[in-house]
């Protein structure tokens, strides 16, 4: 939102906002409408010599000549800037190099991530692609702003209403930042989750396909061949859910179950199977902290381990992906009603035979910071299910709703493998001037327990 503009109530906006009669050629216009700081917004030639003020999102010193503000002199702002006694910037979005938050924008220039309803948004690794256009001024791709430490992108403005499709292109593999100038609305679902684990039951491992954790989570526990334990899932430290263990060999081989990955809390323990194969341990909780400082995604589900499921078939099946990892910033106020979600993906399981069923990915990481959140949308980072086992029906259950923690895998009930277990909870945070407790209620965020609210940091 350009600086020194008042904006007022309008039900008829997205952003429940429009700019007031006197704000130039944004007069009347919706918050979040915006493509570029308005060019009708001059800086003043006058101005009283040497005093400090707020203006474009910078903190400006008058000349001592009091014609205009002294370029030399200018403090850009990582998020705002205070008029409250001496003006001052006023917090800074985490996770982003501080420069980078300081020159976003600070021409103008940054292009508005505004489709209209109907459009389709990809979010690749290098770029932002949208079809027809991203933005009214015809915009069809937004380069990323840097790379490091997650994919960086500085937008105008962000505003997504209902009806576009939002999607992540294959290859994604760090989280990623939208940057907004001005209002953040969300209004169509965007959906981060790690992927599901796949299997066949033949001779023929790479059909057995771990899932892929979604943009900044990790993987599952691979497929593993004949006789041999469960490979582990991926993620920090051990917050990727442990590989289940292998007894026996041809004929009488027993796979115990993958467990299910770790993130705000503890994924859940894999399923013995028959004759002593133990199921892998859930992941722990290092994957991240409260603050999501640094931003990763949710712990891969664990593999099962393989058993007897016929000459030369493997069946230790694949762990689930962690969900992916998503920021949000704006200087303003994010609002929105969407659906946004980073839940781990589901591991494999067969109901016929004795591997072990690969654990579930734990949910991801999604992060909001902005001066106000108004968001009445839902949040989610659940862990799905584990992959069931020849004598049981399903895995472990992901966590959800009020649990945060992740199933424990069923036993085998006299014969065949484990189950995996069930992926734990990611983390939700909120950071702003307004987040509360009651920001984190079960009827806007899952599981609930994940969620957490702090003020807007001094610094990265």
């Amino acid at each position: 939102m350009p600086e020194g503009l008042c904006t007022f109530p309008n039900g008829s906006c997205a952003s429940g906002q429009s700019y007031g009669e006197h704000s130039g050629s944004m007069s009347g216009k919706c918050v979040g409408d915006e493509t570029m700081v308005d060019a009708a917004i001059d800086a003043p030639t006058m101005c009283t010599p040497n005093e400090k003020s707020c203006f474009n999102h910078a903190v400006e010193t008058c000349r001592a000549t009091g014609d205009g503000f002294d370029p030399a002199q200018r403090e850009p702002c990582a998020l705002t800037c205070t008029t409250s006694g001496t003006p001052a910037c006023v917090g800074a979005a985490t996770n982003i190099a501080l420069n980078d938050q300081q020159m976003c924008n600070a021409n103008g220039m940054a292009p508005a991530l505004s489709p209209a309803a109907g459009a389709t948004v990809v979010i690749g690794q290098n770029d932002i692609t949208c079809a027809p256009m991203c933005n009214a001024g015809g915009t069809t791709t937004i380069a990323r702003t840097a790379a490091t430490p997650n994919n960086f992108f500085c937008l105008g403005a962000l505003n997504i209403p209902a009806g576009v499709t939002i999607t992540v292109a294959a290859g994604v593999t760090s989280g990623v930042t939208l940057f907004s100038h001005g209002a953040a609305v969300i209004n169509s679902n965007i959906t981060f989750d790690g992927a599901d684990a796949t299997g066949v039951l033949d001779v023929n491992i790479a059909n057995d396909v771990a899932g892929v954790g979604g943009p900044g989570g990790f993987t599952g526990g691979t497929a593993v061949a004949n006789d041999s334990n469960g490979n582990p899932g991926g993620g920090t430290a051990t917050c990727g859910g442990r590989g289940g263990t292998n007894t026996g060999t041809g004929p009488g081989g027993i796979g115990g179950g993958g467990g299910g990955g770790g993130n705000h809390s503890a994924g859940g323990i894999g399923g013995d199977g028959i004759n002593a194969a133990t199921g892998g341990a859930g992941g722990t909780t290092t994957c991240s902290i409260a603050e999501l400082k640094p931003l990763v995604g949710g712990g891969g589900g664990g593999g099962g381990a393989d058993g007897a499921c016929g000459a030369g078939v493997p069946c230790g099946w694949p762990g689930g992906g962690g969900g992916g990892a998503l920021h949000v910033v704006s200087r303003s106020m994010i609002s929105g009603t969407a659906t946004i979600s980073a839940n781990g993906g589901a591991g494999f399981g067969e109901g016929t035979q004795a591997g072990g069923g690969g654990g579930d990915g734990a949910g991801g990481a999604i992060l909001f910071e902005a001066p106000m959140i108004n968001f009445t949308g839902t949040l989610r980072v659940n862990g799905g299910a584990g992959g069931r086992s020849q004598s049981q029906a399903a895995g472990g259950l992901g966590a959800t709703g009020g649990t945060a923690t992740g199933g424990d895998g069923p036993d085998a009930a006299a014969v065949g493998g484990g189950t995996g277990g069930g992926g734990a909870g990611g983390r939700i945070r909120l950071n702003a001037n307004n987040a509360t407790a009651a920001s984190c209620t079960a009827a806007n965020a899952s599981p609930s327990a994940t969620c957490s609210t702090g003020a807007l940091r001094a610094a990265p």
